[in-house]
């Protein structure tokens, strides 16, 4: 599946349905600012305001401008959320061509360049890494600048809604007997209608009925106001992001690596394969460890990697033929030169004698002037999203092709972690060829 179709298929299943299993979800506390369904959206209102007072056309109006603005925010975020899974993509020394105008585009854009980005670093090839890193950092910033010139405008829409009572949430006393008629009259009929085309049955929708009425009145429902003026939030949340990201040097976005490699087990008995860490061209602050990578969070590991030694040796215990995934997490400590390359070695070894081993980097980029974008295209070479980077072997148990992650922070400072795969190959000492996999 394309990092596209994802995408859209995220921003699909973020907008709520308000169907049986996410009536009470809607209504009971403040509406999420994604949820943007034309339907659930006034049902919603309806139990938390007048909406239903309002004239048709202009009902018709508000729906049609809470809806664009909330499928807009769905798609921001989803793409936003996921520039940290972004598969390496050839060709990286080409830049990208955004599809349109639109800021979507400009985040697509971005993410197709980080993931070109990736494959440059990869490659080791950092001059195209840079100018890929660049170019995501400018669509970023045109992203920013495209949502934040929208604001004003809904700003202007948010204050005549706050001047339309029918618009806000009720008044207490009101609110508290329209729940009174809730109990002994039903559901409206606007959230009748939407659960029945949810394939409800009567018995479900009573049930969820209750369990409406369990809460406060005031906690039920929602205000177009109120809908609209967390979803106008949520995008100058997205702002903030994405200005932060735009404006981070390389070295503020260095931040720890995952690079991620096999360790077998050549021989046809059960044994303890030993990992040692050499440190090349490391900061001595910056910290190193090895750790499982196959087993999903929670999960205990099958073949558990044990700490010998912090951050130089580490032992595993592989049946024969058997083989497992690991990462090398490398944390840097303190303030990250730009332009640095970091690099150290992970050797195997059972029973004193080494079996297989491979050098590892890490390349913060230096600081670049802007590069020239390439014009706004009607379509993106879909192909090149398909694609990934595969890596050149070496000699000796080089580099394979494996995973990229990437995964972004933004809080007190925008760290961004950089994770190269490879794998480490291990041989037997009979000197069978590499047996790896990926």
């Amino acid at each position: 599946m394309s990092q596209r179709t994802h995408h859209r298929e995220q921003a699909s299943a973020a907008r709520i349905a308000l169907t049986v299993a996410c009536l009470l979800a809607a209504v009971v506390a403040a509406p999420l600012a994604a949820q943007s369904d034309i339907p659930a959206v006034q049902a919603l209102l309806e139990l938390g305001s007048d909406f239903s007072s309002v004239a048709p056309a202009e009902q018709t109006r508000i729906l049609g401008l809470i809806d664009d603005r909330g499928r807009k925010l769905d798609l921001e975020q989803s793409i936003l959320n996921t520039l940290d899974r972004a598969d390496p993509e050839t060709p990286f020394d080409e830049l990208v061509a955004a599809q349109g105008s639109r800021e979507s585009d400009d985040l697509e854009a971005a993410q197709h360049s980080f993931a070109r980005y990736l494959a440059a670093e990869q490659a080791l090839d950092h001059d195209n890494a840079a100018r890929q890193l660049r170019a995501f950092q400018q669509y970023l910033a045109m992203a920013a600048d495209s949502i934040e010139q929208a604001l004003p405008g809904d700003d202007e829409a948010l204050e005549q809604m706050r001047g339309e009572q029918a618009l806000q949430r009720r008044p207490a006393a009101e609110q508290a007997a329209f729940v009174a008629t809730l109990r002994s009259s039903g559901l409206p009929a606007k959230s009748l209608e939407v659960l029945h085309a949810s394939g409800a049955a009567q018995e479900q929708i009573d049930s969820y009925l209750q369990q409406i009425l369990a809460n406060k009145p005031e906690e039920i429902g929602a205000s177009a106001a109120d809908f609209f003026a967390d979803i106008e939030n949520a995008r100058r949340a997205v702002v903030e992001r994405l200005r932060a990201l735009a404006a981070a040097s390389p070295a503020a976005l260095a931040g720890p690596t995952h690079q991620t490699f096999l360790v077998a087990n050549p021989s046809d008995r059960d044994a303890t394969v030993t990992l040692r860490v050499r440190r090349a061209s490391i900061p001595p602050a910056w910290a190193i460890a090895i750790v499982n990578a196959d087993e999903p969070a929670g999960q205990k590991p099958k073949y558990p990697v044990r700490e010998a030694e912090p951050g130089r040796t580490y032992t595993l215990q592989l049946p024969g033929h058997a083989q497992t995934r690991v990462a090398a997490e490398v944390t840097p400590v303190g303030d990250v030169a730009e332009d640095t390359v970091a690099s150290w070695a992970v050797e195997g070894s059972i029973d004193g004698a080494v079996i297989g081993g491979m050098m590892m980097q890490m390349h913060v980029p230096a600081s670049i002037p802007p590069v020239q974008l390439p014009p706004i295209r009607s379509a993106v070479d879909t192909s090149a999203a398909s694609s990934t980077a595969a890596a050149s072997p070496s000699a000796g148990g080089g580099l394979g092709s494996g995973s990229t992650r990437v995964s972004l922070f933004i809080g007190g400072a925008v760290l961004l972690l950089v994770v190269l795969a490879a794998v480490l190959v291990i041989r037997s000492k009979k000197g069978r060829g590499a047996d790896a996999g990926s």
